[in-house]
């Protein structure tokens, strides 16, 4: 093929693929952003001492970046987050709390990862700038969704015989138990 056959045949070509990339582009679905409703586990010990955590982060008007932090287990919702900042695909921000028996200010800042399917944002929680707990959050919704209910533990109800609490008691043998007995009397 001469020269100018290939010059022709490359314009023809992109005359028809430049179009259809662009039109792919401009109609393509924006990747996801740290904007939403995310849900998380802190887990300071494996069954025994775990916090959920939920935190929306959203655009102002002025398109600052606003947020709130729950922890449903300490019954604290709607805690305003601070320093909110998504760079990339990089999410931080500070969750700042007063601590009562300490009387002090306890800063929490998160530094987190968002996932390239915008899913999940993937980081560590350092408490009093300190203590470091991984903390993955889902993304469980759009700013503004339905919170999800606090989870609470399940009361189970027993018989008046002593066997039924003692099977359940022995059931767990050699591991750390709590137990509460309610009574009427």
């Amino acid at each position: 093929m001469s020269r100018r056959t290939w010059s022709s045949f490359a314009v023809a070509a992109l005359g028809l693929i430049l179009p259809v990339w662009a039109h792919a582009a401009g109609t393509g679905a924006a990747q996801p952003g740290a904007e939403g409703l995310w849900k998380g586990c802190l887990i300071y010990k494996q069954a025994e001492l775990e916090a959920d955590v939920i935190v929306e982060l959203a655009r102002a008007a002025d398109g600052k970046w606003v947020g709130t932090l729950d922890l449903p287990n300490q019954r604290i919702q709607f805690h305003p987050l601070s320093n909110i900042k998504v760079e990339g695909s990089a999410v931080t921000f500070d969750f700042n709390r007063f601590a009562q028996k300490a009387q002090v200010m306890v800063e929490t800042p998160y530094t987190g990862t968002l996932s390239a399917d915008g899913n999940t944002i993937t980081g560590d929680f350092f408490e009093g700038k300190k203590s470091h707990r991984a903390l993955t959050l889902t993304r469980i919704g759009a700013p503004g969704s339905e919170r999800p209910e606090p989870r609470m533990a399940d009361l189970r109800p027993l018989s008046d015989s002593s066997e039924e609490l003692r099977a359940l008691f022995n059931r767990d043998a050699g591991k750390t138990r709590l137990l509460i007995l309610l009574s009427p009397t």
